[in-house]
């Protein structure tokens, strides 16, 4: 195996060396941002509006590398309905064509849940100060973590991949910050975020937090200042009418831009050869379960491929 690798890396490297000298190829994430049943689609300065769901949807995230639910992969966006609704959902083509919501299962229907995100590979939802943990075979409730603060009206809820949960809490206009694994003690407002947060959603997409709040009639998106706590906006997505459920997932629209930053270049490169030197579940490129060279490979023309 050890030889194996070494044949691959050093084939590799003779055509990252021949690729350097081209024009990087750029790439924008994908905004797909929900009001009640209506999904809306922003690619660049195109917004595209697909009414009519099957859900008023309350909450989306984006399935993250080693992760997984039944019905669902990493990559893939999921949606959960609110109005006491219980239904999980698979938003299939959610960066080109029309948006398809494909039920996978239902969530337990003794409490409700405003917003879910992924945490080492588990799955955790939110309502008001308390998280669930849900089981990703069949959504049934793992476990409970009470916040302690009853006062608390929490909507979005996301983890940075690192050691920072972040949970949107409308009752004080703030974000909180949370230390990895959530608990009473660590819970950390941050300064105001300016706007009145209202129905939210968060994400996080490669160090920035993002924020969907339906706020003074319209759909807002926008990004939070971990510094700060101020909310910084970045596009108004669609007027809104009455208060309805709001759900935002950030979606890479190049999967060989690694690091997120709209190019295609050497330190995408140069990060997948240290995933998959290590064996990690992001270099599981074809997505069968085992890091091996047909993963180097696939990625390599990926990314020679750029977008």
């Amino acid at each position: 195996m050890a030889h194996c690798r070494f044949a691959v890396r050093a084939a590799a490297l003779a055509a990252f060396a021949a690729f350097l000298a081209a024009e990087p190829a750029t790439a924008q994430p994908v905004f797909l941002a929900s009001y009640g049943n209506t999904l809306f689609r922003v690619t660049d300065e195109t917004i595209e509006t697909f009414p009519g769901q099957p859900a008023s949807i309350i909450g989306m995230t984006v399935i993250p590398p080693g992760s997984a639910v039944a019905g669902a992969s990493a990559g893939d966006v999921l949606a959960i309905e609110g109005s006491g609704g219980t239904r999980i959902w698979r938003v299939d083509n959610p960066i080109s064509g029309t948006p398809d919501l494909v039920l996978l299962g239902n969530f337990p229907s003794d409490h409700s849940r405003g917003d879910i995100t992924f945490a080492h590979g588990r799955l955790f939802g939110i309502n008001a100060a308390v998280i669930y943990e849900y089981s990703v075979d069949d959504f049934s409730l793992v476990n409970v973590i009470d916040l302690e603060r009853p006062s608390a009206s929490s909507g979005g809820i996301v983890f940075d991949g690192d050691a920072n949960w972040y949970i949107a809490n409308q009752a004080s206009e703030r974000i909180v910050r949370l230390l990895d694994p959530p608990s009473a003690d660590g819970w950390t407002p941050l300064e105001p975020t300016g706007i009145d947060i209202g129905n939210n959603d968060l994400e996080w997409y490669f160090g920035a937090l993002w924020l969907a709040t339906d706020t003074d009639g319209v759909l807002r998106v926008g990004t939070i200042d971990l510094d700060t706590g101020v909310y910084q906006h970045v596009l108004g997505v669609a007027p809104t009418t009455t208060p309805r459920g709001v759900g935002l997932a950030v979606i890479n629209s190049c999967p060989p831009d690694l690091n997120g930053d709209g190019t295609v270049n050497s330190q995408d490169f140069i990060r997948f050869l240290n995933y998959w030197t290590a064996a990690h579940p992001i270099a599981d490129w074809n997505r069968d379960g085992v890091v091996n060279s047909l993963d180097f490979l696939a990625f390599l023309n990926a990314w020679i491929a750029g977008c």
